[in-house]
């Protein structure tokens, strides 16, 4: 079960890497920072959150008793899709390292809360978990960097 919880934990490393690599590599983002991209990353993070349950059922279908494995640990996934989503839609955040943090720290300190209040409901934990998530980037990221070729408007 350490193994399990482990790569769980581990799971995002090269998606993350992935994302700030393509973010500093590129001129132009697709979206300029206002309400359309905020509402796609509170899109994406939901969008991660409604998957979080059917991930609990594959997995418990794989390995019995995995599903509480699941629901406790995956926040940590969904914590990471609001910051994926608002760096590659409008580009690298002054503070992003911070902001990652933030949406991981907000996802497993809400999610752990509605999976101990809800015992154990993976919807709820993946609601809220992705809901503090997301809040928690876009309160925390800041402007565009200021050595970024992308502007806010």
């Amino acid at each position: 079960m350490e193994a399990a919880a482990l790569s769980i934990l581990l799971s995002g490393l090269p998606a993350t890497v992935s994302v700030a690599a393509l973010v500093r590599g590129r001129l132009v983002a697709p979206l300029l920072r206002g309400s359309v991209e905020r509402g796609c990353v509170l899109f994406a993070a939901l969008a991660a959150g409604a998957l979080l349950p059917l991930e609990a059922v594959l997995a418990e279908s794989m390995l019995p008793g995995s599903a509480e494995l699941v629901a406790a640990c995956a926040p940590l996934a969904v914590g990471a899709v609001p910051w994926a989503a608002g760096e590659i839609l409008s580009g690298p955040s002054r503070f992003g390292a911070d902001a990652l943090a933030g949406s991981l720290a907000a996802a497993q300190a809400f999610g752990w809360a509605a999976f101990l209040v809800s015992g154990g409901s993976s919807i709820a934990t993946a609601a809220v978990a992705a809901l503090a998530a997301a809040g928690a980037y876009l309160e925390v990221r800041g402007p565009v960097r200021s050595d970024s070729m992308i502007y806010e408007s």
